[in-house]
């Protein structure tokens, strides 16, 4: 990450109070209190970033907690900031854990940038029986007519029950849904109020990039939502 870059993602997390997802780490804490993790259980961050929600849950001391991103400048970033928690480089679709280890796993903003079908087959590997996969993220709340189509190893923006059904292909139960757009747009208030061209953050909050998608967010802004889903992994 170049020094410019650094700078932007700085300005960014300050606008959104230290965590550049809708809801922040309270969204988290809520989520957690719906599962009610037992103390000692083992917790995966997927797409950790700079390991804001690992240092929170390891500062709890009640869970081991481990995060995983692909991204090196993220998890160097983290590493600058004095965060020593359990950080590893890898792919969501390739997880470097044995079957069945975690009790949780947190999905923050991320599932969306990813090819989802891949990524929840190996949630579901390594979740334990009845483990719990929390996820927020954005959602189509209608098919739009300029669909932001997906990047290069990725797929396109899903709505509510497309998520649900690759939930269920994968072998989860879907337990608690809640729509939170209400925080996607305070968040975008607040990166628009930033230093700054306005399009430029948000863009640079939600990773795309491209003509394509830019076009998108100008004119099919109003079908995004934002949910926080959780769900069980089934017992067979």
């Amino acid at each position: 990450m170049t020094d410019c870059q650094l700078k932007k993602s700085r300005t960014l997390l300050d606008a959104a109070d230290g965590t550049l997802r809708p809801g922040g780490l309270g969204l988290t804490t809520e989520a957690f209190e719906v599962c009610r993790f037992a103390p000692g259980n083992r917790i995966l961050d997927a797409g950790c970033g700079t390991g804001v929600t690992v240092q929170q849950l390891s500062s709890r001391g009640n869970y081991e907690v481990f995060g995983i991103d692909r991204s090196q400048s993220l998890l160097a970033e983290a590493f600058s900031q004095g965060h020593r928690p359990a950080l590893i480089c890898g792919d969501l679709e390739s997880l470097p854990f044995v079957n069945q280890s975690f009790d949780g796993i947190v999905c923050e903003c991320t599932l969306s940038q990813t090819r989802a079908s891949g990524v929840l087959a190996e949630f579901g590997r390594v979740l334990r029986p009845r483990g719990a996969l929390i996820l927020t993220d954005l959602y189509r709340k209608r098919t739009p007519k300029n669909p932001l189509s997906g990047g290069k190893g990725r797929d396109s923006l899903a709505t509510k029950d497309q998520t649900m059904d690759l939930l269920q292909a994968a072998r989860f139960e879907t337990t608690h849904w809640q729509d939170r757009t209400g925080d996607l747009k305070q968040l975008a208030f607040r990166l628009i109020m930033a230093p700054g061209a306005c399009l430029d953050n948000l863009l640079g909050w939600s990773r795309q990039s491209g003509d394509a998608q830019e076009q998108a967010l100008r004119h099919d802004w109003q079908s995004l939502g934002y949910h926080l889903l959780i769900a069980r992994r089934m017992n067979t």
